[in-house]
């Protein structure tokens, strides 16, 4: 399935990234790119990038930056991350390093409880599934 990105969802998968992971290493904020995009593929969260990043209860750090108001982060530090998901996404200069995984949380968070899935990878401290 091609998808097609438009500027808008180049913002909203790096406010995202941006959100999740930016103290995260690359690999890390990488998984999280692709994480969304396979979400988006599926077609289960959303018909785009924007609704699925947008999608209540899914992204805590959106849901965190909207309450406090996206004027407040670091606009240096997200734009620099809206470069990484263009470079990824346009010119492919990075590899998907989490496979199909859907899900993603921090490792601080225990979600045994939640799911039964098995964890695809570990990444800085996100776990992808």
């Amino acid at each position: 399935m091609d998808i097609h990105i438009s500027e808008h969802d180049v913002h909203c998968i790096g406010l995202a990234t941006f959100t999740e992971a930016n103290t995260e290493p690359l690999q890390t904020q990488l998984g999280v790119i692709f994480t969304i995009m396979n979400r988006v593929r599926s077609g289960k969260f959303g018909r785009d990038a924007c609704e699925v990043v947008f999608s209540k209860g899914q992204f805590i750090g959106i849901e965190d930056m909207m309450k406090s108001n996206e004027k407040n982060i670091d606009q240096e530090t997200l734009l620099k991350t809206k470069l990484l998901v263009v470079n990824t996404l346009f010119f492919k200069k990075h590899k998907n390093p989490v496979g199909n995984s859907l899900y993603f949380h921090d490792d601080s968070i225990d979600m045994k409880y939640i799911w039964d899935k098995k964890p695809n990878v570990k990444l800085g401290r996100m776990v992808f599934y």
